[in-house]
């Protein structure tokens, strides 16, 4: 009877073994957790600081350097022709009238510019206008501009010779002095542009 059971037990672990070797695979799930990293920019604000000495008025002293193409040849307003002393002495001296970015004639020294016939343009001057060294403007100074330029060997120094922007107002005859505010220029024949005489020609200087 015993023979027997250990039989019959000896089977069924045989059976549960081939069962076992027998079954299906079993899939295992894992379950993988993963920690996201969060990355927080922080800005960072830059102060910088910067020291400035006050400007209180007008400064003396110093050193201003300004760049040119060329040389300028010369400090006289009638005797030039270039452009770079051109762009000098415009910041230096002033003309009864200029001329604008865009184009305009416009009055400067000049309080008025009046056409009276064809040939004659009348100026009326600004008053209280002075020279550098202190001296008033009038029509007498605006005469002896305009009279070192179209006359023949008008430019005393450094020897006698002719003025080399007498072409650019070759109408121009003479210049009259009306009163001491008062000029007017006398030119050879109608000119369209006579406007411009006393923009494009040098500007004014004093005789004195």
């Amino acid at each position: 009877m015993r023979t027997n059971r250990f039989v019959l037990f000896g089977a069924l672990l045989l059976l549960i073994t081939a069962l076992t070797a027998c079954a299906a695979p079993q899939t295992v799930k894992e379950t993988v957790v993963v920690k996201e990293t969060v990355v927080v920019e922080k800005e960072v604000e830059t102060i910088v600081e910067v020291t400035a000495t006050p400007v209180t008025g007008p400064q003396k002293g110093g050193t201003l350097a300004i760049g040119l193409a060329d040389e300028v040849v010369t400090l006289d307003p009638a005797d030039y022709r270039d452009r770079a002393t051109e762009t000098v002495i415009r910041n230096m001296f002033d003309g009864l009238v200029t001329r604008t970015t865009d184009g305009r004639v416009v009055l400067e020294l000049a309080k008025s510019a009046e056409l009276i016939d064809d040939t004659t343009w009348e100026f009326v001057l600004k008053q209280g206008v002075t020279f550098h060294n202190g001296e008033d403007l009038t029509a007498e100074d605006v005469k002896f501009t305009f009279d070192r330029i179209i006359s023949e060997n008008g430019i005393a120094y450094p020897e006698a010779h002719t003025s080399s922007r007498k072409g650019l107002i070759a109408p121009l005859e003479s210049v009259e002095v009306v009163d001491d505010y008062t000029v007017r220029f006398h030119l050879s024949a109608p000119w369209p542009v006579g406007l411009y005489i006393s923009r494009s020609s040098p500007k004014t200087t004093s005789k004195k």
